[in-house]
């Protein structure tokens, strides 16, 4: 991307201890850079519903 910002697209394959259920859920990372290349500032964006379920 630009105007220091980096856009990572991912998918975490994971287990809940608690409840044993399995979820695959998309998420975007969306980094921040300042000028020297250090992160300045991070979001994650998650299929939260699919967490959620796989917590219930």
């Amino acid at each position: 991307m630009d105007n220091n910002m980096v856009l990572a697209t991912l998918r975490y394959d994971a287990k809940v201890k608690e409840t044993g259920k399995s979820y695959n859920a998309q998420a975007a990372h969306l980094w921040t850079l300042d000028n020297a290349g250090k992160i300045i500032a991070f979001q994650q964006y998650v299929d939260t519903k699919k967490l959620a379920e796989a917590k219930q």
